[in-house]
């Protein structure tokens, strides 16, 4: 099925993204940026 597919690859971009933005939150802290 073509939308379970779709799904599938949506979700595992929305984790990807989730992932890269709390890491770089994270580099920003670590570098005293956020407080």
């Amino acid at each position: 099925p073509i939308l379970e597919v779709t799904q599938v690859v949506f979700i595992l971009a929305l984790k990807l993204f989730a992932i890269h933005t709390v890491m770089l939150c994270y580099t920003l802290a670590a570098n005293g940026v956020i407080i």
